[in-house]
């Protein structure tokens, strides 16, 4: 599974054998001090031809440049004697994927440049990813965030778009403040876009997590001296809804600006 979602095998295209089948070869290897044993060696090299593939909310988009290669290699030592007793098998895989993107409900995109895991016997797999040089984009309704970003410098209004790695997860997104916006008797101010895509690398769920401002910092929007506010805050992962809150209020509300000094009251 790739992101504890996609099966591997979904990606590949069931091309021709003559053209793209794995290369399997087997040898044995003299081991070094016993020679009564012989090492049994299988190896495997595999550059299949991948597809798009898709699991819900989670989309896999390869392009002219995808390559995905497995390599293995399986051993076994054995007496050279009849009725002898082999010993245990040990093997180990490696795969890379890469030149390709993951992208969630067609609105936040993260474009690899490499994917790489490795699994030998008796050991926890081991992943290795290499980001795009521009590794975040947003798309459909969430497009015009990138332009945003050309305008909003980050930190000014908001942390702007945000990449976390770790061993087993990427995280990646943006936090943008919008600028108060004044227009005679209408005010609109404290509002924050935020989205975010986390992809785990081998168990665990894809989830997007999305929102207008919060709860601890609701958006206010006043028109004279009547005004409201509130918050939206969203959480999709391949099951479903994990998480929807959202409040909407309503009520009086005045504010002064003397220069020197400034305040307001409000009743909600």
């Amino acid at each position: 599974m790739l992101f504890g979602t996609i099966p591997v095998v979904d990606l590949l295209t069931g091309g021709d054998m003559d053209t793209d089948a794995p290369t399997v070869q087997m040898t044995t290897e003299p081991v070094a001090g016993s020679p009564n044993q012989r090492r049994l060696v299988a190896t495997l090299h595999w550059t299949p031809a991948v597809h798009n593939a898709s699991v819900g909310i989670v989309h896999l988009d390869v392009t002219a440049d995808t390559t995905f290669t497995i390599d293995g290699r399986v051993e076994r030592i054995v007496e050279v004697r009849p009725g002898a007793t082999p010993g245990a098998t040990s093997s180990t895989f490696s795969g890379q994927l890469a030149n390709f993107s993951v992208d969630l409900l067609g609105v936040v995109a993260v474009n690899f440049k490499q994917f790489r895991f490795t699994s030998e016997s008796g050991k926890k797999p081991d992943v290795n990813v290499s980001l795009d040089d521009d590794p975040v984009g947003f798309e459909g309704e969430l497009a015009f965030v990138n332009e945003l970003q050309n305008y909003i410098p980050p930190g000014l209004f908001g942390d702007g778009a945000s990449l976390d790695i770790s061993p087993t997860r990427v995280r990646a997104g943006f936090g943008i403040g919008l600028p108060p916006i004044a227009i005679g008797v209408f005010a609109l101010e404290g509002v924050a876009l935020n989205a975010a895509v986390e992809l785990p690398f081998v168990d665990g769920k894809p989830l997007f997590d999305f929102g207008i401002s919060s709860r601890e910092h609701p958006f206010c929007l006043t028109v004279a001296f009547l005004g409201g506010g509130g918050f939206f805050h969203l959480q999709l992962d391949t099951s479903g809804i994990r998480l929807l809150e959202a409040a909407l209020e309503f009520g009086a509300s005045a504010s002064i600006d003397l220069g020197v000094a400034s305040g307001g009251v409000h009743i909600m």
